[in-house]
C-alpha cells in the first residue's frame, strides 16, 4: 500500500523522510516510565484491535487527533469532503490549514448518497474523506446508499461514464464505539486512518485515550512527521490496567448492559411528545429529530430525567438533539418535574 503521509507530489519537504526511517535506530540506553508505558499501552491496544503495534499512535483527546490529522494531509485550498453534523473541531482544523470543506449532505436515513459521493470526487480531485461509523444518526457513513449507481451523474444516467476518482484519502471517525472493530477492510471505500476511542468501564465508559490508527505499514512515518506526543503517566496507568487480558474480558458486559437500558428509557421518556423520531443508536449515543419550535421544550423535559442533551442545530423546520446514554443518570419518578 502507497504510504499516504510520504506523498512527495503534494508535500516535496518530505521526500527525504522514507530515507530517513529506514536508516532510523531505536536509540540504546534507560526510558523514562511514561515513554516504557506508552510503548506497553500501544502494544496491548493493538493486539485488541488486531493491528500492528506500529500503525497505532496515541493521543490524548478527540480533537487533538482531528487536529494531528488535518495537518498531515491538509494544505492551503485543498478540500475535506465531509457530511453535517460532525464535531466542531474538525471543520476548525480544516480551516486552520487553509482547507475548505464540502458537505455531502444526507438522505432521509442518514445515510451518504453514493452518487452525491461520487460527484463530490469528481469535482475536487484530491479530497480527503471524512467518514464516522458510526454517525449520530446511527448508520455507518462507509455502507453507501445507491452504490450500484455511484458511478453515473443524475443528470447524465445514459452516458458511459469512468468510476469517480477516489479520494486521497479516507479517515473514519469510530469514537462513538464502545469497543471500535478494526478488520481492515471497509465495505465501500478502502480506509486510511482510523480514529478510536478507548473507554474505561469503570468510569461509565467515558474515553479514557484516543488513537489513530492508521493503514498497515503507514505509522511509523506519520509518527515522525508529528514528532513524539506521550500521554500523560496517569492516563497511560489506568489504559494499562485496562488493558491487561485478565482484566480486559468481561469489563464492558455492564456498561452494554447500560446502554440497552438507556435506549429503551430514552424512548419511553419521549414517546409521546409531538413529532419525535427516535434515530437508532449510534454507539453510546443517540439522535432524536424534533419540530423546531418544541427543542427547549423537549431538552428542558430530558434534563428533568436525568439527560444531558446537546443540542446540534437543524433543518428544513426540525432540530438535533444528541443524548450521551453513558451519562444517563436516572431519577427518582417523583423527582421529574414533568411526571
Amino acid at each position: 500500500m502507497t504510504d499516504l503521509w510520504l506523498d512527495t507530489a503534494r508535500f516535496p519537504g518530505r521526500a527525504s523522510l522514507d530515507s530517513v526511517l529506514r536508516s532510523h535506530q531505536p536509540r540504546a540506553g534507560g526510558e523514562r516510565i511514561d515513554v516504557a508505558l506508552d510503548d506497553r499501552v500501544r502494544a496491548l491496544w493493538a493486539e485488541l484491535l488486531g493491528v500492528a503495534r506500529a500503525d497505532l499512535l496515541l493521543v490524548t483527546g478527540h480533537g487533538e487527533a482531528l487536529g494531528l490529522i488535518a495537518r498531515a494531509l491538509v494544505t492551503p485550498d485543498d478540500t475535506c469532503a465531509l457530511a453535517e453534523p460532525v464535531p466542531a473541531s474538525l471543520v476548525g482544523a480544516v480551516l486552520a490549514c487553509g482547507g475548505r470543506y464540502v458537505d455531502l449532505g444526507r438522505l432521509a436515513d442518514g445515510r451518504l448518497d453514493a452518487q452525491a459521493l461520487a460527484r463530490v470526487a469528481n469535482h475536487h480531485p484530491g479530497a480527503v474523506l471524512f467518514a464516522q461509523a458510526p454517525c449520530v444518526f446511527g448508520c455507518d457513513d462507509l455502507l453507501l446508499a445507491n452504490a450500484d449507481a455511484a458511478g453515473a451523474d443524475a443528470d447524465e444516467a445514459s452516458a458511459p461514464r469512468a468510476p469517480p476518482p477516489p479520494f486521497r484519502a479516507v479517515i473514519v471517525d469510530q469514537t462513538r464505539q464502545l469497543r471500535p472493530n478494526i478488520d481492515g477492510s471497509s465495505p465501500a471505500l478502502p480506509v486510511d486512518a482510523r480514529i478510536v476511542a478507548l473507554r474505561d468501564p469503570d468510569d461509565g465508559g467515558a474515553p479514557l485515550l484516543h488513537a489513530i490508527c492508521c493503514a498497515p505499514g503507514t505509522g511509523g512515518s506519520l509518527a515522525f512527521l508529528l514528532g513524539p506526543s506521550v500521554p500523560p503517566l496517569s492516563l497511560l496507568q489506568r489504559a494499562a490496567a485496562l488493558l491487561e487480558p485478565p482484566a480486559r474480558n468481561d469489563r464492558f458486559g455492564a456498561v452494554e448492559a447500560q446502554l440497552v437500558a438507556g435506549a429503551a428509557a430514552l424512548a419511553t421518556d419521549v414517546n409521546d411528545h409531538p413529532g419525535v423520531i427516535v434515530h437508532g443508536r449510534a454507539g453510546v449515543e443517540i439522535a432524536i429529530e424534533c419540530l423546531a419550535g418544541d427543542s427547549a421544550a423537549l431538552a428542558s423535559r430530558l434534563q428533568a430525567s436525568g439527560w444531558r442533551p446537546t443540542a446540534l442545530g437543524g433543518h428544513a423546520g426540525r432540530s438535533l438533539i444528541v443524548v450521551d446514554l453513558l451519562a444517563w443518570r436516572p431519577l427518582s419518578r417523583g423527582h421529574r418535574s414533568d411526571r
